[in-house]
């Protein structure tokens, strides 16, 4: 069975940018989950009962669907209106989630990773985490690299705090 991984939407919409989602989920052997709240905040998400999937060019895209939705339930509700209070509802709705269901989960938001860790939810994974990973699983060369961060830097406007984990990495490969 693939590893599963709840995202929110600023970890999808630095995938999307990647243009190698289906890729790194592939090489990763990963199946990508987001709350439907999530997914409401990523213009580029096509989101129905089951499936999110890619607008490209106005039209959903052809490609693998990115994440399957999940809806909140039960207690799932009261945790996701306790936690928005405090953070956006795409990440308290990927928080309340990964709680409930004990699911790990991946966010680049300072505040969202403190509360989910406060909530009891191992570190979430960051962007830079997934794409090393990513990079490493299929051997890419360092000319390779550089071109899916330039990506995601220049498509999501996404770059790492120094104080991310891979951040050495990130920068060593960018400057490429």
């Amino acid at each position: 069975m693939r590893n599963q991984l709840l995202l929110d939407a600023c970890i999808a919409i630095n995938l999307l940018a990647t243009d190698s989602a289906s890729e790194i989920t592939a090489a990763l052997d990963i199946h990508f989950l987001m709350a439907k709240q999530a997914a409401a905040e990523c213009g580029e998400l096509h989101v129905d009962q089951e499936t999110i999937t890619v607008y490209r060019r106005g039209r959903v895209s052809d490609t693998p669907p990115l994440a399957h939705v999940l809806t909140l339930v039960g207690p799932e509700l009261d945790a996701y209106v306790e936690l928005a209070r405090d953070i956006d509802d795409g990440e308290a709705a990927t928080i309340a989630i990964a709680c409930s269901r004990s699911l790990p989960m991946a966010t680049d938001d300072r505040k969202a990773r403190r509360v989910a860790v406060e909530a009891g939810i191992a570190v979430p994974t960051g962007t830079t985490t997934i794409l090393r990973q990513y990079t490493e699983a299929i051997g890419q060369s360092r000319q390779e690299i550089a071109v899916l961060l330039q990506r995601v830097r220049d498509e999501a406007s996404y770059i790492p705090r120094h104080t991310d984990e891979n951040f050495a990495w990130w920068q060593h490969h960018i400057q490429h």
